[in-house]
């Protein structure tokens, strides 16, 4: 399995995980207790996008996101690095 170039970590609330999912809390919380808490993924992570504001927020941290992301691969293909 190829190892992917960039992690990017988008955090899910219990609410909307619920909601998303149509499972009940508790579920949800089983869910979130059996994986890695936020600040170990966010170690992994070359990007964090937090959604745990208003929607708009969480799509400006996108639009920004991707505008750095089209930058780095703009200079790769300039420098012919990944």
């Amino acid at each position: 399995m190829k190892k992917p170039d960039m992690q990017i970590l988008l955090s899910i609330m219990k609410e909307r995980l619920v909601k998303r999912d149509n499972i009940s809390k508790k579920e949800a919380e089983i869910i979130i207790a059996n994986q890695l808490s936020i600040d170990e993924k966010a170690g992994y992570a070359d990007f964090i996008i937090n959604n745990e504001n208003s929607i708009e927020e969480t799509k400006k941290q996108v639009k920004d996101l991707w505008e750095k992301l089209k930058k780095i691969q703009k200079d790769q293909k300039l420098t012919g690095k990944k």
